[in-house]
Order: structure tokens, then C-alpha cells, then sequence
């Protein structure tokens, strides 16, 4: 399903557009059952004020995609006029520059909360460099610092 695509710089008025990105996580061992559990970081952030929300997950799957959406709105307190992504295949069926296919899920979701689906040029990272930046900065600033005893412990420390 083709969607409205939004292109050019991230310019910004307060709350009109957010940012976000799927990471690499940690690898998290349960201190209770020794499950390893690969993850993935889920990272939000307002262009304008570049607050942010994180999530830790297990999987990049199109349900824990809306469900990541939904928990940063309700953190945030609304939803943004327009949201920049990169070309997560739990997203974009079709990654190109002048026609991206987002993915029907996600675009009901969008539609049904009122927001553009906005994703960047294929190989484009720049393009949403303020939520790079804060991926940056949880994997060299908070990461090296914890021990994670469980995915939820994982998100506890990040909350706080």
C-alpha cells in the first residue's frame, strides 16, 4: 500500500515530528531460568526538543513495532504530525526513493492515529540524525554501565 511520502530536511515546530530507529540491543541473560535473549533497542525521539523514549525488545516484528509506537505516544502525551523512519521491514515492504510501500499494518495505524509515514531515502541515515544521536548515546553512555538481570530489569534501568 503507497503512502504520502514526505521528503527534504527535518525541520520542526514543538511536537509536530518525531524520529525513530530500531537498534541492535544487548544480548540479556535471565538471571532466573539463564534464557539468552537477543534485543533490540527502540528509540523515539521529538526533532525539536530531542526528548526521548527507549524501549528494549525482543524482536522487530510489526506488532511490537505498533506496540513501541503506541507506549512512546502515551509518554509523550500525543502523536506527531509526521513520523521519519528508516526502512524497517516491519514498516516498508518496498524501500525506494520516490515511491516507499509501507506496510498495511502500520499504515492503518498511521491513518488511524493521524500521523505521516515518512521514510527515508534508502542508505540515508542523516536524514533522522537526532534519533542516531540518541541511539548513540545508549549504547556508549548507558549500556557499558548496567548488568541486566531480565529484559524487564533491562527497562527499568532504562526508564530511569
Amino acid at each position: 500500500m503507497a503512502m504520502p511520502y514526505a521528503c527534504g530536511h527535518p525541520h520542526s515546530t514543538p511536537a509536530s515530528t518525531v524520529q525513530v530507529d530500531f537498534s541492535a540491543g544487548p544480548e540479556i541473560t535471565d538471571a532466573f531460568t539463564g534464557e539468552v535473549t537477543k534485543t533490540h533497542f527502540f528509540v523515539m525521539t521529538l526533532a525539536w526538543s530531542r526528548h526521548q523514549y527507549a524501549e528494549i525488545v525482543r524482536d522487530q516484528k510489526i506488532e511490537t513495532w505498533l506496540g513501541c509506537h503506541r507506549r512512546a505516544f502515551e509518554f509523550f502525551g500525543g502523536v506527531p504530525a509526521r513520523v521519519i523512519i528508516d526502512n524497517p521491514k516491519c514498516a516498508i515492504t518496498k524501500a525506494c526513493y520516490h515511491d516507499p510501500e509501507v506496510q498495511r499494518s502500520y499504515a492503518a495505524f498511521a491513518e488511524g492515529c493521524g500521523f505521516l509515514v515518512s521514510p527515508c531515502p534508502p542508505r540515508d541515515p542523516q536524514e533522522k540524525g537526532r534519533v542516531e544521536s540518541g541511539v548513540k548515546y545508549i549504547k556508549n553512555n548507558f549500556m557499558p554501565l548496567r548488568d541486566f538481570r531480565s529484559l524487564r530489569d533491562a527497562n527499568e534501568q532504562l526508564r530511569d
